[in-house]
């Protein structure tokens, strides 16, 4: 993987059309977002890949890089869109720049995300990406946080079944009583 100094990412794009964009992902996507958007450029288009999904928004400049942020943190970019009708991203620092806003973000080298899953994925679908999948390539596709949700739901699931079976002392909760 190449230096993190050396990875560019410095686009503009008409802010009407970035934030038109952010708002339809909203729209389209489960309130509980625990994944990351990952922004990515093909020399004519900002794509912006989210819940399985793609939008992407004309946009020039330079990019041999591809950005991950919070995706409730960048979906909140359109409530404080700036009212100059060019909109400046750039990622410096670990801090994607929007304009006058920035995000915490992280970078990596173009087109390195490669495991896509489907907005609404199910638990299964989640559990069977994690072990189907490597985890690099999960980190590398923002999924971590949102794969690591779903594995705890399944530890828990386990947990409650092996003690309905009598064979763990776990009372679900959490409570220190567990022996493992």
């Amino acid at each position: 993987m190449l230096p993190v100094q050396t990875l560019t990412f410095d686009l503009r794009t008409r802010t009407a059309d970035f934030g038109t964009a952010l708002r339809r992902l909203d729209r389209a996507l489960p309130r509980r977002r625990r994944e990351e958007a990952v922004l990515s450029h093909d020399g004519e288009m900002l794509h912006i890949e989210l819940g399985g999904g793609t939008l992407t928004v004309p946009a020039e400049g330079t990019c041999d890089a591809q950005v991950r942020v919070s995706a409730a943190a960048l979906l909140r970019f359109p409530r404080v869109l700036p009212r100059d009708p060019v909109l400046h991203l750039r990622a410096l620092d670990y801090r994607l720049g929007l304009g006058p806003c920035s995000l915490p973000c992280s970078i990596q080298p173009a087109w390195s995300k490669v495991v896509d899953l489907p907005a609404g994925t199910s638990t299964e679908d989640a559990l069977r990406a994690l072990i189907v999948e490597d985890a690099e390539d999960l980190v590398a596709s923002g999924l971590a946080p949102f794969i690591l949700a779903h594995q705890r739901t399944l530890i828990k699931v386990i947990a409650e079944d092996l003690a309905e079976q009598g064979l763990l002392d776990f009372d679900g909760h959490g409570s220190g009583s567990e022996r493992w």
